[in-house]
């Protein structure tokens, strides 16, 4: 007999809307999430771009409670794929009960519109997790 799969999306959203902005986040997980199998990054700028970004910042992710870093990597923007960009990345981490995500993002001062001014944007990390059967 097969074993059904139950997954459950956690998605951690936040807005830049300065130059150089450091946006620190920590979210408790609900126990009943076992591992976090996959990280997916979306950066949304607030109007369309006429150019890529290739890097509109950096992030840096932690699970267990600050013990284990998952994740430290450069997020980006490409105007060829679609409005939005993601990038996925498989992670499979086991969490211990009562596991608290933490991290930061850090604007690189690099999202700006034709005039070289600076263009608010949105940050999404969306976190495939599995639930304990």
């Amino acid at each position: 007999m097969e074993t059904l799969e139950l997954i459950k999306w956690e998605v951690l959203k936040f807005d830049v809307s300065q130059l150089g902005q450091i946006i620190q986040f920590e979210k408790k997980l609900a126990k009943h999430i076992q591992s976090i199998e996959e990280i997916s990054l979306v950066a949304i700028p607030s109007v369309k771009l006429d150019d890529d970004v290739l890097e509109c910042g950096e992030l840096s992710l932690s699970i267990n409670n600050d013990k284990d870093n998952v994740l430290h990597t450069i997020i980006g923007f490409s105007k060829d794929l679609s409005n939005d960009i993601e990038q996925s990345l498989s992670i499979n981490e086991q969490l211990q009960s009562n596991s608290i995500i933490t991290g930061y993002f850090r604007d690189s001062m690099q999202m700006r519109d034709q005039y070289r001014e600076f263009m608010p944007y949105s940050i999404k990390v969306i976190l495939k997790c599995r639930l304990k059967s």
